[in-house]
């Protein structure tokens, strides 16, 4: 089987510059652009805050990965952590150049996972989504526990309020909605997925025998369900992954914190939770732009103005950090990826 490089495509490419072009609009209309360079310049004499907050980056992810291991080991699928944390960065990359943000970062992780263990994929994917359950609620719960805060320390305009508790109660519907379908409804799912397959079979007029396919993929959602079913079941077992994902998430809103410190402006810890924790919701929307570049520089940035940060030093804190959450990580993913194309699904069919 031949070796084949994961590779970006030009369309990614051109996207990734129109996103740039797009940010560069809004700090030349909106933006005190001497404010901005001033602070800039404060972050190279405080150099240290800055690899601070690149270290909290890092180990953000690397605790991610080990909570997914964990939960892999309670599907009793093994693996080694070396191939977690490679998998993980490599889904990291898929989301950054795929207009499907998250969807196409669990798709890969399990199939790197499946592939490279030999494990029912669906064994593989309760684990994803399990992670993928308990990072929305810890999500969920810093922005709850943010928003309370911040509402009774300060009189924040209406505006903010009203975004800040539509996306509460946005995202616990979603995890209540997708929490159900996951625990209660198999045989619905299962209907579901049979129509959706009836459908192309209808649509290709008999030229497809679906019988095989649908017997694999009735396999595959009884093991999610029932691997599921053992996560509901045994709600202490979830606790080390919990706590995991936790301190990541703290990990995550430090970097930002830093980058601030970095700078030499001291924000409210709070409103930095609010801002990531709506970055993120609203990083989840499929926009079809490569992880929204461009867009969710120009939210954060507005969102901190709207807490009361000059415009110069939240446009200089939100290119900062995004070095560190967007540009570094695509890096590194892209060479997870490429080694993982190379060394242990030799013929994976391009990302571009």
């Amino acid at each position: 089987m031949t070796e084949r490089k994961v590779e970006v495509s030009p369309r990614m490419v051109l996207f990734l510059i129109m996103g740039l072009l797009f940010f560069v609009a809004y700090l030349h209309f909106f933006v005190d652009i001497p404010e901005m360079v001033d602070a800039l310049t404060n972050a190279g004499g405080n150099i240290y805050f800055y690899l601070l907050a690149a270290i909290a980056s890092v180990l953000n992810i690397t605790l991610y990965s080990l909570s997914w291991h964990l939960l892999l080991k309670l599907t009793s699928v093994k693996s080694a952590f070396k191939k977690v944390f490679l998998f993980v960065w490599t889904g990291i990359f898929v989301d950054f150049i795929i207009p499907f943000e998250s969807v196409s970062s669990d798709i890969v992780k399990i199939y790197l996972m499946a592939k490279d263990t030999g494990e029912n994929a669906g064994k593989i994917a309760a684990s994803v989504m399990g992670n993928r359950i308990l990072s929305m609620a810890v999500t969920i719960g810093g922005l709850v526990f943010g928003s309370v805060l911040l509402t009774l320390s300060y009189m924040l305009p209406q505006t903010v309020l009203f975004v800040m508790w539509f996306e509460i109660f946005g995202s616990t519907i979603s995890l209540i909605l997708i929490c159900y379908l996951i625990f209660f409804e198999e045989e619905k799912t299962w209907k579901a997925i049979n129509l959706l397959l009836n459908f192309f079979v209808w649509l290709f007029r008999g030229h497809w025998n679906l019988s095989n396919i649908k017997t694999k993929l009735h396999a595959i959602l009884q093991a999610f369900h029932g691997n599921m079913e053992i996560f509901s079941k045994n709600p202490k077992w979830l606790s080390k992954p919990l706590l995991l994902l936790i301190t990541a998430w703290f990990l995550d809103i430090s970097t930002m914190f830093l980058v601030f410190h970095a700078i030499g402006f001291n924000v409210s810890f709070l409103a930095v939770v609010v801002v990531y924790s709506l970055m993120l919701a609203v990083q989840a929307i499929p926009f079809g732009i490569p992880s929204e570049l461009g867009f969710i520089e120009i939210v954060m940035a507005s969102l901190f103005m709207a807490f009361g940060v000059p415009s110069g030093t939240s446009a200089a804190a939100t290119v900062l950090t995004r070095i560190l959450t967007f540009w570094s990580r695509i890096m590194i993913g892209y060479v997870a990826a490429q080694w993982v194309g190379l060394k242990t699904v030799k013929g994976m069919p391009s990302f571009s």
